[in-house]
């Protein structure tokens, strides 16, 4: 574990507020970490500029710079899995948010989290009949795997609004989540962001009861 202490932590991450880069907000909120946020804006094409790609060549986010080691260059982590991964194995190794397993995060957060961008219905039905023995995604104790899927839920509600009614596990482990402090913070910035977008806030007024 870093020796750092979170007064002279030095983290800034760039992210857009959606559902991947609030993954990684989330885990930062969840262990105390102090950070700064820079809001890009992928719509506008924010992440195209060279002020940003001097320090990101991919154009993507999130992204995190870590400059808490003043005795060398910053630290620039992009792509979230890797993200997370960082963050848990320099700052986060006395939560124990790492699986029991050999598997690591990135085994934990893509196998996941991918698979729910690609086949929504039989991923959501394959981890709804999970949690019917299954307190959270590795067992019975909060895992970073949690923390890496719980902000797709959002999105995920307002696109397959059936599909989520009728899935009883999945219901009562994201309620369940939403109250860690963490997690409740990150959902009111989710939905704030997801009204926000005019193609989410036409269907929540279309689906309103």
């Amino acid at each position: 574990m870093s020796s750092a202490t979170n007064n002279n932590i030095d983290l800034t991450l760039y992210t857009n507020r959606g559902s991947v880069s609030s993954k990684v907000s989330l885990l930062l909120n969840y262990l105390g970490l102090k950070f700064t946020t820079v809001v890009v804006n992928t719509f506008a094409g924010e992440q195209f500029t060279e002020e940003y790609k001097k320090i990101n060549i991919h154009s993507r986010v999130p992204l995190l710079v870590d400059k808490s080691d003043k005795s060398q260059e910053p630290v620039i982590v992009y792509e979230s899995g890797a993200i997370l991964l960082y963050i848990l194995k320099k700052y986060g190794t006395n939560h124990d948010l790492l699986p029991d397993s050999s598997k690591d995060l990135l085994d934990s957060d893509p196998s996941l989290v991918q698979r729910f961008e690609s086949t929504y219905h039989r991923v959501l039905s394959a981890l709804d009949d999970h949690l019917k023995t299954n307190k959270y995604i590795n067992g019975d104790k909060l895992s970073a795997a949690d923390l890496a899927i719980y902000p797709h839920f959002p999105f995920l509600q307002f696109n397959y609004l059936s599909t989520f009614s009728s899935l009883k596990n999945i219901e009562r482990y994201y309620k369940e989540l939403e109250t860690i402090p963490a997690v409740n913070n990150t959902k009111t910035s989710l939905y704030e962001f997801v009204h926000s977008l005019q193609p989410f806030t036409a269907f929540i007024e279309k689906n309103k009861k």
